[in-house]
């Protein structure tokens, strides 16, 4: 037990605080750097700025409309099939109009023709009328007229 003792004080003793010189405190104190209040600050506040920056590029990239792929392949399609419809349209109007020229170039001709006819028609019918004028001045009423077959209504429409 007088060992447990001894051991003990021996402890206490080498766990007493060693009080500094102050002479050597003030020595490491002058030796020691100046903290850069100033440089902290700017550092601080290149930090800060560099936060905001990508904070600011962030934001930017989100709100930024994400390409639709989708809509711009629909809006090429939709103009290529718009310009083959003009094409298309535009040789219908061609053959269309090539038709209608031929067809009113056949129906000036049907017309010509029917008019040809009814001229010869009127001519026949301008005789006639002149030899029945002829045979009533005449005063001869028994002889026989031959008049010439009226025209059927089928051809005069």
């Amino acid at each position: 037990m007088a060992d447990s003792f001894a051991l003990l004080q021996q402890r206490d003793q080498s766990s007493a605080p060693i009080e500094p010189d102050p002479e050597q405190l003030l020595a490491e104190a002058l030796q020691a750097p100046l903290p850069d209040v100033v440089g902290d600050w700017r550092r601080e506040g290149e930090d800060f700025d560099a936060r905001c920056a990508r904070e600011r590029r962030r934001r930017e990239r989100e709100a930024r409309p994400v390409r639709d792929w989708s809509a711009e392949i629909d809006l090429r399609i939709a103009k290529t099939v718009a310009a083959e419809r003009e094409r298309v349209y535009e040789v219908l109007g061609l053959t269309l109009g090539e038709m209608w020229a031929e067809q009113r170039k056949d129906s000036a001709d049907q017309l010509a023709d029917e008019v040809r006819t009814l001229r010869m028609e009127l001519l026949d019918l301008q005789t006639t009328l002149l030899e029945l004028r002829q045979l009533i001045a005449s005063g001869d009423s028994n002889k026989v007229v031959d008049l010439p077959a009226l025209p059927l209504r089928s051809r005069a429409n």
